[in-house]
């Protein structure tokens, strides 16, 4: 018997790159229709599985008032990243110029105290704050994530609205009840994959924001609840927003302090925190529910932001999951979809699929 799970000859892998290539580059060049579009794909999974949870909880529910709880809940939850990030901004810029004055006293003394070289561009930083251009390139950048949130809501609406014919479309793809049975499967694995990955990230998340918060009340930073919750939403994103929400803190605090033990103090503080559950409890959770190669998820990230831009990092996870269940149904593609995966068995994420409605159902 052909054994399927290794590569084909050598027209066939020359294929699969080109096809690659072509993917990759129509992505790129179409990422200000897709990106949104994927942003939806990913929003009707996470109002899925709340409202799946909720008719399981009350049978007999009816699934368009389940639907109608799971997207208010959602609303809810950006309504409230909105209010805390904009009620923070404003007092963060409040003291901008206090913070430039106070991080330019820093370097000063750190250059009195080592002989170090400040360079000129952080001189008129730290010397000059143009609180405008500030203030225009965050109103901006706001612009344009509100713009791509408002296309994302609008592909998520037309969803939500023809979801309940997604199965009798399915149904009418192919003829044979096996074939039918396996194209829901793949479907079935995919939202459970993404679905997985949402539950993993938002535990995680909520573990280290509430840690954060603790260290950063206990070292007595400004605003900890802020800088909690900020940590928490950079979580959702793979490598980058771990160094982030350490980062970010520690440099405030050395703002706002003007001293080296604090900012020192909330470094060590949120590294820790980061490396106990971001490098071990995060990536073995993934492991055993993704079956996605640690490795995999850091070159992911980097692949998908070039591509997609922001919402890219933030989808790259879930979009390579989707790629390698895809992959693993073909015979061609199954080896790929096995370099992918972390046991070497990327069947196995298909296999515990819930007895349930489909996405569409």
């Amino acid at each position: 018997m052909q054994d399927t799970s290794k590569p084909g000859g050598g027209s066939s892998v020359a294929a699969i790159v080109m096809a690659t290539i072509l993917v990759a580059v129509s992505l790129y060049l179409l990422r200000g229709i897709v990106a949104p579009f994927l942003m939806a794909v990913f929003l009707l999974i996470v109002i899925d599985g709340p409202s799946r949870l909720i008719r399981r909880t009350i049978p007999g529910m009816p699934h368009y008032l389940s639907v109608s709880i799971s997207v208010a809940v959602i609303l809810g939850f950006f309504a409230a990243i909105i209010w805390v990030t904009f009620t923070n901004i404003e007092l963060l810029f409040s003291d901008a110029e206090t913070y430039a004055r106070r991080l330019g006293e820093v370097a000063s003394a750190v250059q009195s105290a080592f002989g170090v070289t400040i360079p000129a561009s952080l001189e008129r930083l730290t010397s000059d704050v143009n609180i405008p251009g500030i203030v225009s390139f965050v109103a901006g950048w706001l612009r344009s994530a509100v713009s791509a949130t408002g296309f994302a809501l609008i592909y998520l609406g037309f969803m939500l609205a023809s979801r309940r014919s997604f199965s009798r479309k399915l149904s009418a793809l192919t003829d044979e009840q096996g074939e039918q049975k396996e194209t829901e499967h793949v479907f079935d694995a995919i939202r459970d994959a993404v679905a997985s990955y949402i539950w993993i990230q938002t535990a995680t998340g909520v573990m280290i924001g509430v840690l954060s918060w603790l260290a950063l009340w206990a070292l007595g930073v400004p605003q900890p609840i802020f800088w909690a919750f900020l940590i928490f939403i950079a979580s959702y994103v793979p490598i980058v927003g771990g160094t982030v929400g350490v980062f970010a803190p520690a440099l405030f605090s050395l703002a706002e302090s003007g001293g080296v033990t604090t900012p020192l103090l909330v470094l060590a503080s949120l590294q820790t925190i980061q490396i106990v559950i971001g490098y071990a409890v995060q990536p073995r959770m993934q492991s055993r529910s993704l079956n996605i190669d640690p490795i995999v998820v850091l070159l992911a990230l980097a692949l998908w932001s070039m591509l997609l831009g922001p919402v890219g990092a933030f989808l790259s996870t879930p979009l390579t999951v989707t790629a390698m269940v895809v992959m693993g149904e073909f015979k061609r593609t199954r080896w790929i979809a096995i370099m992918l995966s972390d046991d070497g068995q990327p069947a196995q994420l298909a296999s515990e699929v819930e007895e349930d409605a489909p996405i569409g159902g």
